[in-house]
């Protein structure tokens, strides 16, 4: 399993989820074992492109195996889920962000939801300060790279000016920090590590 998700996490491939039913195979036993087998992946442009298909479970009448179909369905609005980022960790800040958070005081009536409301606090705290930080680091980075061409374009045709020069250095440093933000997140963004996702077994 280990090695399976390594191979989803290289090729940066995301699970489309399964809207109509919780489990796709069962032992067909009078009291079955129900686990979900089967699981359809895609990669981040695939799903931008074909946005608008649902994947839906058939009725398993020839298999013990529910068969799985595209459809052509408006999916049911996302909802928003908090995602760690492995890199946060070597933001400056970070730690204080999240001790900050802890400390807070929450409600609670048992060591159990106190434990959740503080992970939810440290969750929206986490959020709201990566946002400050990266807000959307691919449009940035698009942006930062149409500036980049416009100016080696312009080199082409004139001499740059000082302040052209220093900027095109300055976007040049920029690109790279965006791009390492962006290839950190696609790299994690096919692992079901997030704080606030169903069990690992898909149950």
């Amino acid at each position: 399993m280990g090695q399976f998700r390594n191979a989803l996490d290289y090729c940066e491939l995301l699970e489309i989820t399964l809207h109509n039913r919780k489990y796709t195979w069962r032992n067909e036993r009078e009291n079955p074992t129900m686990v979900h087998l089967d699981r359809f992946f895609c990669n981040k442009d695939w799903d931008n492109f074909f946005s608008s298909l649902c994947l839906q479970a058939l009725a398993s009448s020839m298999s013990d195996h529910c068969p799985l179909m595209l459809c052509n369905q408006e999916r049911p609005p996302r909802k928003a889920k908090f995602k760690f980022e492995q890199f946060w960790t070597r933001v400056p800040y970070f730690m204080e962000t999240v001790q900050r958070a802890w400390e807070q005081p929450v409600l609670g009536n048992s060591a159990l939801m106190i434990f959740h409301n503080k992970l939810l606090n440290t969750a929206k705290a986490l959020t709201k300060w990566s946002k400050s930080l990266f807000g959307n680091a691919r449009m940035q980075l698009h942006m930062v790279q149409e500036v980049t061409l416009r100016l080696d374009i312009a080199q082409e045709q004139r001499a740059l000016t000082p302040a052209e020069i220093l900027s095109r250095k300055d976007l040049k440093v920029r690109v790279l920090g965006l791009a390492a933000v962006e290839k950190a997140r696609r790299r994690q963004c096919s692992r079901i590590t997030w704080i606030k996702e169903r069990d690992a077994d898909g149950g």
